[in-house]
């Protein structure tokens, strides 16, 4: 599914795509890629935090309940559940509660946004309307509820995945910076 998917798999049997379906493929294709790399830094980050403090390393894609899968699950004292998204609409953030309810399964859960769009006025307002046990971060606000300092490179890269979207992601190809 990084690859492009089912709509890949038509490209290259012959199916015609319309300009639309051509621009939706790879819009999703993009997000797909996106949102791996994205988990990936969480992932380093999380098995470095791990490690320092002497706690059992994070697990991956925990199944929660049944086609309820989280990125990461963290047993400090307590069960925290991560999930990492790139979403620049408030909705489907608040979509991991009201629709996944991760919540349900965890003490914890902490959703880690990757967006300049998404602001602090948006976290505030969602925030007020999830549960208890939901706490929204960006990724920065993540980093700093674990008191943990990262290098330049990481941080270069958190910035671009922060910034980079869709329709600018030809820029930063070109290594133009917004």
């Amino acid at each position: 599914h990084l690859h492009g998917g089912i709509n890949k798999f038509r490209e290259l049997s012959g199916y015609n795509f319309s300009m639309y379906e051509k621009y939706i493929s790879k819009l999703q294709s993009y997000c797909r890629k996106r949102g791996h790399n994205s988990e990936k830094i969480i992932k380093s980050i999380l098995q470095d935090y791990c490690s320092i403090h002497n706690l059992s390393d994070p697990k991956y894609n925990v199944k929660l309940a049944k086609g309820n899968i989280i990125e990461f699950v963290c047993d400090t004292n307590k069960i925290i559940g991560i999930d990492v998204t790139n979403t620049e609409k408030k909705q489907s953030v608040s979509g991991k509660w009201t629709k996944k309810k991760y919540q349900n399964f965890l003490d914890e859960l902490w959703v880690v946004v990757f967006s300049d769009s998404f602001t602090k006025e948006d976290y505030t307002k969602w925030n007020n309307e999830s549960p208890d046990n939901v706490k929204i971060f960006s990724v920065y606000e993540f980093l700093k509820e674990l008191d943990y300092s990262i290098d330049e490179n990481t941080k270069s890269k958190i910035d671009k995945y922060n910034s980079c979207t869709f329709h600018t992601k030809e820029q930063f190809k070109s290594g133009y910076k917004l």
